[in-house]
């Protein structure tokens, strides 16, 4: 029981989710590529390029 409480305890502090993307080769090196150029890591090229770009031209397209 107490384990539990503290499990909850733990979720409610953090608000963050995590997923999985499988990619193919291809995709892989070409994110891989263009990370290197940026000097970053893939994770940091999808977090602060990729989905932020993606986000805003959908949100363009749902209001249009």
């Amino acid at each position: 029981m107490e384990r539990g409480a503290a499990l909850s305890v733990k979720a409610k502090v953090s608000n963050k989710m995590k997923f999985m993307q499988m990619l193919d080769s291809q995709t892989y090196r070409v994110l891989q590529k263009e990370a290197k150029i940026r000097g970053a890591s893939i994770q940091e090229l999808l977090r602060t390029v990729i989905i932020p770009d993606w986000l805003s031209e959908h949100r363009r397209k749902e209001r249009s």
